[in-house]
């Protein structure tokens, strides 16, 4: 059998290289075209997105405004519910063992501090005890009718304290909500890192001055802490 003759390949032009070229560089430009297309359609969301998250962060930032407010306006609430409430510190457990009727040995207390207090101004007492890590605390709540008299026996009991050669070693003091305690607690932190002079409770409220003569500044906030801080420090610069 005879073999079929080889079909001969035409030889390639350079108008063919030049035409396969050009088709591939079309093929090249449509797909760049379509990521081009494509990244601007991501950069377009992206944009939308970010947008949109801005917005949400101010929003957030507007409700947190608004709870800061309305845990303020609680706080001021809750303290005011507890203006007739006093705490008494500091008395030995083995002296409350005994006592079964609270508001008679409250009544006694204040007159081991030359505090005339009768049983009938007291609405009611007891004994809270206070286990923690820290402490072992035993206090006395003492509700009181009338809030001008609990703040007569605590400015009574101070002015005994300051004429006593010994200290007693029993606190009268507000009783605060949480917040309110922790911001007394942070004042006084920052009173004895700096020693600023004055931190005191007034009717409830956090009372800071920046120096003996200054004037006095309701702290409400950690925030009013910071600034108040900030005065004092720039005042100490401005002595030296």
């Amino acid at each position: 059998m005879s073999e079929t003759p080889k079909r001969k390949r035409s030889p390639i032009t350079l108008e063919d290289i030049f035409n396969q070229n050009a088709a591939n560089k079309q093929d090249i430009m449509n797909k760049f075209d379509g990521l081009a297309k494509n990244i601007a359609e991501v950069t377009k969301t992206v944009s939308m997105v970010e947008d949109r998250v801005c917005e949400l962060e101010n929003e957030i930032t507007t409700l947190k405004k608004k709870l800061g407010k309305i845990e303020k306006r609680s706080n001021v609430t809750e303290q005011f519910s507890k203006r007739k409430c006093m705490e008494i510190k500091g008395v030995e457990e083995k002296e409350l063992r005994s006592v079964t009727n609270m508001k008679e040995y409250v009544v006694s207390l204040c007159q081991k501090f030359k505090i005339k207090c009768d049983e009938s101004q007291i609405e009611k007492a007891y004994k809270l005890k206070i286990n923690s890590s820290r402490l072992q605390l035993n206090l006395i709540i003492v509700w009181f009718y009338d809030e001008n008299l609990k703040a007569s026996i605590m400015k009574q009991k101070t002015e005994y304290e300051k004429g006593s050669k010994a200290k007693s070693g029993i606190f009268f003091s507000h009783t605060l909500t949480s917040f309110n305690r922790a911001l007394l607690n942070k004042a006084i932190e920052v009173k004895n890192d700096v020693n600023m002079p004055i931190v005191y409770v007034s009717n409830g409220k956090i009372v800071m001055k920046a120096h003996y003569k200054g004037k006095k500044n309701i702290i409400s906030s950690f925030e009013d802490i910071g600034e108040l801080l900030l005065k004092a420090n720039q005042l100490s610069l401005s002595e030296k």
